[in-house]
């Protein structure tokens, strides 16, 4: 009778084979756990560093009306929180409107303050960075480009009356007033120039009230800033009446001199001629232009009386300076030119081409010039 062998269990080396195969799955999937895990917390950190960002300056995507009405923290203070802790604690500031975290975060008054591994955020209102250092790599969330862009941007109001006149004489006895929203907190007071240029400087983003007052008549705006902005506001008094000043003064706008030159034609020059009977001096003069752009030179006859040095770039509208002692004798005609247009007030930026534009400029001694530059 014949017998049939059959295998019992397995050998050493087999077991070991098996052994080892197992092992190398574990691992695999030890490591597809962590790093999921690790990614996952990763995706919270940054969704909550996201959050943080739009509680200090806003969320950008919340557009009422066609305008943006969310601007955080920033928007209601006017300035930086100086830690975390003043998005969900009144700093004992009357425009202080929080908490400006979502209710899962304003409900833990501190759990928002820590990545998802438990570590703190570096938060650094200096270069307006938030650091998330507790995971494997350091995660860095930019909450805007710059300070300036955020603290910094400008208003610039235009005063005329109901035919477009600017005021002249009648610029002191014009009020315009800058508030807060959406408390009415005062921020600020200016009277126009005799060009009819109010320009607020060093204006945080936000909603503003704006509110000019000329005798009896009285004009309010509301003025939203993004960031990086200059703000142009028109105020027209409808009851106002004055003199139109195109062509007013003794220097006078010489016709057809007008030129926009250079190959982006980003420089524009013009001739005046002096038409009084005395030498006037030039000490200061503004440029008003309907062109989003920022000069950083003006020559006269050649000479460089004005530059901005590698700093911030005069604005339309701003009033700047004249250096040189240069003058113009009576019946002379003087060329200017105003060099160096771009499409940023600081920093790197672009030539703007300064065909088809409008321009109003004013000198010291009041006289007013206006002109279009050709195509």
């Amino acid at each position: 009778m014949l017998r049939v062998k059959t295998r019992e269990g397995f050998t050493l080396a087999e077991l070991l084979v098996v052994i080892v195969i197992l092992g190398i799955i574990a691992a695999v999937a030890t490591r597809s756990v962590i790093g999921a895990l690790q990614q996952g917390r990763a995706q919270a950190t940054m969704k909550e560093m996201e959050a943080i960002a739009h509680a200090i300056v806003g969320n950008p995507n919340l557009i009422a009306n066609g305008e943006r009405i969310d601007f955080g923290f920033v928007g209601d203070v006017g300035r930086l929180p100086n830690s975390l802790d003043e998005l969900v604690q009144d700093p004992g500031d009357p425009n202080w409107h929080g908490p400006y975290l979502d209710v899962p975060f304003a409900g833990d008054t501190q759990g928002y303050k820590y990545d998802a591994w438990g570590k703190a955020y570096i938060y650094d209102n200096n270069n307006l960075t938030l650091r998330s250092v507790g995971g494997p790599d350091t995660i860095v969330y930019r909450i805007a480009s710059s300070r300036s862009d955020i603290l910094n941007n400008h208003i610039l109001v235009t005063v005329v009356d109901r035919a477009d006149n600017p005021p002249g004489a009648a610029h002191d006895s014009i009020t315009i007033s800058l508030y807060r929203a959406p408390d009415g907190i005062f921020e600020n007071s200016l009277q126009p120039t005799p060009h009819g240029i109010a320009d607020f400087d060093s204006v945080t983003i936000g909603r503003y009230y704006l509110r000019a007052v000329y005798g009896n008549d009285t004009v309010v705006k509301v003025v939203t800033v993004p960031p990086r902005a200059i703000v142009d506001v028109t105020v027209r008094f409808v009851n106002a009446s004055w003199v139109s000043t195109a062509g007013a003064g003794n220097l006078v706008y010489v016709d057809g001199t007008a030129r926009a030159f250079g190959w982006w034609r980003d420089n524009v020059r013009f001739e005046i001629r002096n038409t009084s009977s005395d030498t006037i001096y030039y000490t200061s003069m503004s440029c008003t232009y309907d062109e989003t752009a920022w000069y950083e030179q003006v020559r006269i006859d050649g000479f460089t009386v004005w530059d901005y040095g590698g700093g911030s770039r005069a604005a339309s509208g701003q009033t700047i300076t004249l250096t040189g002692n240069r003058y113009i004798p009576p019946s002379t005609v003087d060329t200017i030119q105003i060099r160096n247009f771009r499409d940023n007030f600081m920093g790197f930026a672009f030539p703007v081409d300064m065909r088809g534009t409008n321009f109003t400029v004013q000198f010291n001694d009041g006289s007013i010039v206006r002109f279009t530059v050709p195509f």
